[in-house]
């Protein structure tokens, strides 16, 4: 790690990762996109300032794990954000603490798909059109409260929430009821304190737009915009200081790629690298006039990032 770039990159940026501490995906995918940096939790600080707690599974809260992982960075002042729960693994194997399938296991042997799914999507409205290769189920409001709640426990003041995923759109009527949805988490989260934030992925600039005339929060996934090939830039300026978080990654052709932010290799996308930095820059001065914005890297953590962020701020990528 060139430390020098880090200063610099620290100086100009308050910035983090996801970390999930669940198990429940653990072993699914080849590079755990929220695995966390493998540095001496004292020296975390140095590094970032941000840490988004992620707990993926819709079963519930693995409080032991997260107390213990609570417990474990209390002292460090970062600031913590949260995010939803919104996916199902059947092949989480409470024994061994992780799934007993990755994700390219399930995919090459057939026998894997009868016995269940590595991924079943919880929406809290799922659209009539959906035809994906993965089951979508409707979440409830009480699930989503207590996440709210677990945000709030763990001195989380935002949580994302999703509403679909990339490319999979609601209608009008669906966006109505999700509206409605929405309303009752945002009023949760207003009396305990933590900000709801509807995060990009399956809706529209216009319902967007909407949203933002209700006075909502947003994530602004930059790699799920792009994917539903919305003008992410025309987009940030658009929702400007209701988006209260930033999450970055690299996206690949139609797919949530969610390789690092410094990833150029077989696949990668230009135009998605050159908006990432174009926001990066955005969101420093956003934070430097004591804007609350954060920003999250959704990969695995690496000094490559820093390289990134480090050219990024000097207007080199």
């Amino acid at each position: 790690m060139d430390k020098e770039k880090l200063r610099f990159v620290n100086k100009q940026l308050k910035w983090g990762y996801q970390a999930d501490a669940t198990g429940y995906y653990t072993s699914v995918f080849e590079s755990d996109f929220c695995g966390w940096i493998k540095k001496p939790k004292k020296e975390w600080p140095m590094y970032i300032s941000t840490m988004e707690l992620l707990n993926r599974d819709i079963r519930g809260l693995n409080h032991e794990s997260w107390k213990r992982f609570a417990d474990e960075i209390k002292d460090y002042n970062l600031h913590i954000t949260a995010h939803d729960s919104f996916m199902m693994n059947d092949f989480y194997n409470p024994e061994i603490g992780e799934s007993s399938v990755s994700i390219k296991e399930f995919f090459s042997r057939p026998i894997l798909q009868v016995q269940g799914n590595l991924l079943n999507m919880f929406w809290y409205v799922v659209p009539e059109s959906y035809n994906g290769r993965f089951p979508a189920f409707e979440k409830t409001i009480e699930q989503g409260i207590e996440n709210i709640k677990f945000a709030n426990m763990y001195g989380a003041d935002r949580i994302t929430i999703h509403v679909t995923k990339p490319g999979v759109m609601l209608n009008e009527t669906e966006f109505n009821h999700y509206l409605e949805k929405w309303n009752m988490l945002y009023k949760k989260g207003k009396e305990l304190g933590v900000k709801v934030l509807v995060e990009t992925g399956g809706v529209t600039q216009k319902q967007m737009l909407k949203l933002k005339n209700e006075d909502a929060y947003f994530n602004l996934d930059t790699a799920h915009a792009l994917i539903d090939k919305i003008d992410v830039l025309q987009l940030y300026n658009l929702l400007n200081e209701n988006i209260k978080e930033i999450q970055l990654s690299m996206t690949k052709d139609e797919m949530d790629y969610h390789k690092g932010v410094d990833y150029t290799g077989k696949g990668y996308n230009p135009l998605l690298r050159k908006i990432n930095a174009e926001i990066v820059r955005k969101v420093s001065k956003r934070q430097k006039d004591n804007d609350d914005i954060t920003l999250i890297l959704e990969d695995n953590p690496s000094d490559s990032d820093v390289n990134f962020l480090y050219a990024a701020l000097r207007g080199e990528v």
